[in-house]
């Protein structure tokens, strides 16, 4: 599920010009892995909405059955935080 909100949240920067190597989202390349890694939380509960905040650079993930929501920097490649106590959190605007 990471890899495809750290693949989802370069292409939106990749769109949007604001990162390094931007110059190359015109002209027709496919999307790439840029990083993995695990977000905090207890195992097997689902994940829900993902929302990209372009102007920060961060990617907000709903992690709905565990009633947390991590604020990823995608600058870092790293959760900035998780907020905790907010059951049933599915979207994020």
């Amino acid at each position: 599920m990471l890899l495809v909100a750290v693949t989802i949240a370069s292409a939106v920067c990749r769109a949007a010009g604001a990162c390094p190597g931007a110059e190359s989202a015109g002209r027709g390349t496919s999307l790439r892995q840029v990083a993995t890694f695990d977000l905090p939380g207890p195992p097997g509960q689902r994940f829900d909405y993902l929302t990209f905040d372009d102007r920060g650079q961060y990617l907000f993930s709903a992690h709905l059955g565990a009633g947390l929501l991590h604020v990823i920097d995608v600058r870092l490649n790293a959760v900035a935080r998780t907020v905790r106590g907010v059951p049933g959190v599915e979207g994020v605007a």
